[in-house]
């Protein structure tokens, strides 16, 4: 990533502007950096909004891991389901690890609305195999 879309994304960010980080980050046609780097920005904001989008982008290899550190820095428990799906979906060992890591610490965050979202996610989750 050059310095002018560094700075386009830095900009983004601190003009909270959510929109157009989030265009960053869902562009497949951009450069993988500047979209780690706009889900990065998306973590830095804390907003909520931003976690749909960042789910979305956690089957790109090359973002996945800027995405499930922003939904841990946004901290809100219902990022717990998808980072779980995640977890048992993922076939790379290190991004297994690092979404377990970021289960481990959304729930220190919010330790009640966590295991409420993943006592959801194993009922769900035990219906569609019935």
């Amino acid at each position: 990533m050059g310095i002018r879309e560094m700075a386009r994304v830095r900009s983004l960010m601190l003009e909270g502007n959510v929109d157009g980080l989030v265009e960053v980050l869902s562009d497949e046609s951009r450069p993988s950096p500047e979209r780690r780097y706009a889900a990065a920005a998306l973590g830095d904001l804390h907003v909520k909004p931003a976690i749909g989008p960042l789910v979305a982008v956690l089957d790109d290899t090359r973002v996945c891991e800027a995405a499930i550190q922003a939904l841990v820095a946004i901290g809100d428990p219902v990022a717990a389901a998808p980072l779980a799906e995640f977890f048992t979906s993922a076939d790379d060992r290190v991004l297994r690890k690092t979404a377990e890591r970021a289960l481990h610490r959304l729930y220190k965050k919010n330790p009640a609305g966590v295991r409420s979202v993943l006592e959801d996610y194993e009922r769900n989750r035990g219906r569609r195999g019935e």
